[in-house]
């Protein structure tokens, strides 16, 4: 399973006024299966778990105990199986991901852009992976890989008065709690690092079987941007 990262962080940057973006309509679209997170591993469970039934129905049927004992160890087998077989880690796929920025002067919208280059995972419980309540959140994005529609201003943001992507090459965040908040929708507080600083922040994430969409809004000034 692969999750889409889709991340609209409205910085405050305080850019110049004017209205463009490097991000298409295209990059924005979510895929259309909502299907609620752990659907798709449930459905596999309930196949092992009648599977299992059925081997163990067979099993009853066996007037031998040497038959018996056989399919004992078989089922022994097959849960080993499924355990190896259990999802623990779900990267996000980067190619048909989106983390965008917004810069803003004052009340107007001035620049939006994006980073190309990050690592999305999410590592679920061995025992209850369809409990996100009970997942580690991890994002890590590479500073240098910032875009916008000037090259002039993209140079300007990496710059030590903005990001200092040669001193902090990255910015990451780690989740601390992830709590259900009702249908898909779910409340991820953890810590994000950026620029040599360390705040808590918290939002509310859309998560299904196919995408994570998530937006929060940002003080540069924390970070010392």
């Amino acid at each position: 399973m692969q999750l889409r990262f889709l991340s609209i962080l409205s910085v405050s940057l305080f850019l110049f006024a004017c209205s463009t973006s490097v991000v298409t309509d295209e990059e924005r679209e979510l895929p259309k299966d909502a299907a609620p997170f752990g659907s798709e591993m449930k459905m596999e469970k309930e196949d092992e778990v009648m599977e299992e039934e059925i081997e163990e129905e067979e099993a009853e049927d066996s007037e031998e105990e040497v038959g018996e004992e056989e399919a004992d160890e078989e089922n022994d087998e097959g849960e080993e199986e499924a355990k190896e077989d259990v999802v623990t880690t779900i990267q996000g796929d980067v190619s048909q991901s989106l983390i965008s920025f917004i810069g803003k002067k004052g009340s107007a919208v001035s620049h939006e852009g994006k980073f190309s280059d990050f690592i999305f995972r999410l590592e679920l419980d061995p025992n209850e992976p369809t409990d996100l309540s009970l997942a580690d959140m991890y994002l890590s994005i590479q500073i240098s890989s910032m875009s916008t529609d000037s090259d002039g201003l993209t140079s300007h943001l990496l710059a030590d008065d903005f990001f200092a992507s040669g001193t902090y090459p990255t910015a990451e965040f780690s989740s601390t709690g992830i709590t259900a908040a009702g249908g898909n929708t779910y409340t991820v507080a953890g810590m994000l690092s950026m620029k040599g600083t360390e705040q808590p922040l918290s939002f509310d994430a859309e998560i299904t079987d196919s995408y994570l969409s998530m937006s929060t809004v940002i003080d540069r000034t924390d970070f010392g941007v």
